[in-house]
């Protein structure tokens, strides 16, 4: 038994010594970036432009006003300029009390002038 539990101490000390890592090499690489002041347009930073329509009174997005909300823009209620990358478009769907819903062929086209206006 003393021998058993020395040679499994032996062991346990033997283990425990340094190891050798086998395989590459790993160098590390240092990247220093400089601090800038330019503003760029980044639709991670969240700026949206908010745009409504109804289906009553629908109003297709123009190219001309995807532009002007392309360029640097004072936010609203704000006193900074922002890009803005992002549009969220809500879509009213007023006209259900009064008609059947929209048929997805009628949906399908809705989406087909809003592609034409963005392209």
């Amino acid at each position: 038994m003393k021998l058993s539990v020395a040679i499994v101490t032996i062991l346990i000390i033997a283990g425990c010594g340094k190891k050798e890592t086998a395989g590459a090499q790993v160098n590390s690489v240092s990247v220093k970036y400089t601090e800038s002041t330019e503003d760029f347009p980044n639709p991670e930073r969240g700026f949206y432009r908010y745009s409504q329509t109804e289906a009553s009174n629908f109003t297709p997005l123009t190219s001309d006003q995807l532009a002007i909300w392309r360029e640097e823009l004072i936010a609203d209620d704000g006193n900074y300029k922002v890009y803005s990358t992002l549009i969220f478009r809500y879509y009213e769907m007023n006209i259900r009390n009064c008609l059947p819903l929209l048929s997805m062929r009628s949906m399908r086209i809705l989406q087909l002038q809003e592609q034409k206006v963005l392209n």
